[in-house]
């Protein structure tokens, strides 16, 4: 595309130097689908386009908010321009439009559009984030006054979520996965994937849309992190650092930055035929809790998350091609831990961020514990705590580590997400988990609203996971999948010469190695941030008393089967008034009883065994053990425990 304006156009001098529309004109405003394949709201803007036998505009606006605020890193910048870029291809070749890309609130650049090009109708796909909603309820009030014709298609979700609300009995959601699966059960199988649009007929192609020259080029695609209005220094400047460490330090590190995934539709397609399509045997025997949270090139899981996270891959499409490799075998993985169970886990987050009031926070949250966080906004210790645990300085390796990798790449297996999640919050630091969501949001490739506020919930045990004695070691748990430290030395090389037993805790190494490994604690590694084992004893202490203080109505979410492993594990008693089990709509007709898919069975066993009562021998917990007040030595006995709800599509 051609290089953008240095200064673009404002909506005043954008109306100001626009052509008299020739006539009507309709608009497809992208935000997260940006792909042609299997995209409703595209589709139903092009036939009503070729309908009418008027041109098609086809818009993504880039707003300051997320762009210019610093409130998004240039990693998930990255991959959202070339998605830009591969999309205006994609419209160029299928719809045969362009794609422009004006900067600035969609609440003024829309209106300006509208006015510019004689827009009279506007199709665009639901959003149901927070920030979306508010958005678009501006939006919609402008069109009316504007006299532009508003169309919300949904497309980011297997099913319409009102339609899924429809089917719950007064609008309220499921809160427990089984449930959910439930739910999907009576919704049916979801509609099969579009195809991509034809193109438009020749006389919608060659009318004028009222815009000038410049503003074409002004509204251009833009080509570079600058043009979009980033400065991807300290990103650079990291990966500057990697890229120079000490010669076979940092293979690895090299290995993930060679190995970065791009953003668009054509790379979502290479990779689902490259992970899904051209290995159905894998995919019949995937299961989430055995996959490597140190793998990265190639990876132990899809990595389809950003794609989906954008829209560049229909999450529609990903499912068909699952029912497709599955039908292979009589014998495949279920959910929760299957990849279609990942999908799920996905739908779950966004039904319920959809129906809950302020689902990204746990003031006004009616499904989030109140906690009495460290609150880095007004306790300047926590905030330099939140500094060093986010740039990868708390002394701890792992933690450091995965740290280290999420700034470089921005992307993190979910179990390494949840071992420093856990680290900041319940585990160690103390801090408000909304603090460590908005890091993620910043550093993540495929951070997504409700999945990243509904994860950080979970590990801060505030909802969704209740059995809070249950916090990781990171010592212990990496030790699990890499006894020698292979990860945890090429991500810090100042670690590479460390005998093995110190390299997870090299604190804990005589003062003569240190020096003759040249990484002496607090001059080239720093100190560690906290006593790791006195942290969690304490926290679990005050998790204790908010447990047992916490109102009725939050304890009624708490499964049977956690509050008897909390009453066992911590001697606090949890009872309140139960609910009675979740009966999707559709099927009071049929029966009082719900009447369970085999899915859903399945799915009951193994979430039952995986969030609440199940444990092995080899995971990680504070200290290698379970804290409990059975004690230290018959944690130590019995190996440790941890919680082993694996349920990220990352």
């Amino acid at each position: 595309p051609p290089a953008v304006a240095a200064t673009p156009p404002t909506p005043s001098t954008l109306v100001a130097r626009s052509e008299e529309p020739r006539g009507r004109c309709h608009m497809i405003w992208f935000r997260k689908s940006l792909r042609v394949h299997d995209n409703p709201a595209l589709l139903a803007a092009r036939d009503a386009a070729a309908t009418e036998g008027v041109p098609l505009l086809a818009v993504f606006v880039l707003d300051p908010l997320f762009v210019a605020s610093g409130r998004v890193g240039p990693k998930r910048l990255q991959f959202l321009l070339e998605s830009l870029i591969d999309l205006d291809t994609s419209l160029r070749r299928t719809v045969r439009v362009p794609l422009f890309v004006p900067r600035g609130a969609p609440t003024t650049v829309l209106p300006a559009l509208w006015r510019a090009c004689n827009v009279v109708r506007c199709t665009y796909e639901v959003d149901t984030e927070a920030y979306a909603k508010a958005r678009d309820a501006k939006v919609s009030e402008l069109g009316r006054q504007h006299g532009v014709e508003l169309h919300p298609v949904s497309g980011h979700t297997l099913h319409a979520l009102d339609a899924l609300l429809d089917l719950c009995p007064d609008q309220q959601p499921p809160t427990k996965y089984n449930d959910f699966l439930r739910l999907l059960d009576a919704a049916g199988p979801p509609p099969p994937p579009l195809p991509p649009p034809s193109a438009l007929p020749a006389a919608c192609t060659r009318a004028r849309i009222g815009l000038s020259a410049a503003d074409v080029a002004a509204m251009a695609v833009p080509e570079s992190l600058e043009e979009m209005g980033c400065k991807p220094a300290a990103a650079a400047a990291m990966e500057a650092a990697v890229m120079e460490a000490p010669a076979g330090a940092a293979s690895l590190a090299r290995a993930t930055l060679s190995f970065a995934l791009k953003g668009g539709e054509t790379a979502a397609l290479e990779r689902l035929n490259a992970v899904v399509k051209s290995r159905p045997q894998w995919v019949c025997t995937f299961s989430k809790p055995g996959t490597n949270p140190l793998e990265y090139a190639p990876g132990s899981t899809t990595m389809l998350s950003p794609y989906l996270k954008f829209g560049c891959l229909s999450c529609r499409t990903l499912h068909a091609e699952l029912d497709e490799s599955t039908a292979t075998s009589k014998r495949h993985t279920q959910p929760p831990q299957s990849l279609h169970g990942q999908i799920y886990w996905r739908e779950f987050f966004y039904l319920l961020s959809h129906a809950t009031p302020n689902f990204g926070s746990a003031t006004g949250n009616p499904l989030c514990l109140r906690v009495p966080w460290r609150d880095p906004s007004t306790d300047a210790e926590a905030a330099e705590d939140l500094r060093r645990w986010a740039e990868g300085r708390t002394g701890v390796p792992l933690i450091d580590a995965a740290m280290c990798q999420l700034n470089t790449v921005g992307w993190l297996h979910h179990l390494l997400r949840h071992v420093v999640a856990c680290f900041l919050t319940r585990g160690q630091l103390w801090i408000d988990w909304e603090a460590g969501r908005d890091v993620f949001d910043k550093l993540l490739v495929d951070a997504d609203w409700a999945v990243n506020s509904a994860n950080w919930m979970w590990l801060s045990a505030t909802c969704f996971f209740y059995t809070y004695h249950r916090v990781y070691s990171p010592a212990h748990f990496a030790r699990k999948y890499d006894r020698v430290g292979k990860y945890v030395r090429e991500w810090l090389p100042v670690l590479s010469k460390l005998p093995d037993q110190y390299v997870y805790e090299p604190w804990k190494a005589p003062i003569n190695v240190q020096r003759a490994c040249g990484c002496v604690i607090g001059r080239d590694y720093p100190e560690p941030i906290c006593n790791i084992d006195a942290a969690a004893e304490r926290n679990l202490a005050r998790m204790d008393a908010c447990y047992a203080a916490a109102p009725d109505d939050w304890k009624s979410l708490i499964p049977a089967s956690a509050a008897a492993e909390i009453a066992k594990e911590r001697d606090v008693h949890i009872t309140a008034r139960r609910h009675g089990a979740f009966v999707p709509l559709s099927r009071v007709a049929q029966s009082c009883v719900p009447a369970s898919s085999d899915a859903a069975r399945r799915a009951h066993v193994h979430q039952e065994k995986e969030m609440q009562t199940s444990a092995t021998t080899e995971d990680g917990m504070a200290g290698g053990h379970l804290l409990s007040r059975r004690g230290r030595a018959q944690g130590r006995a019995r190996g440790g425990r941890v919680s082993r709800v694996q349920h990220r599509l990352n």
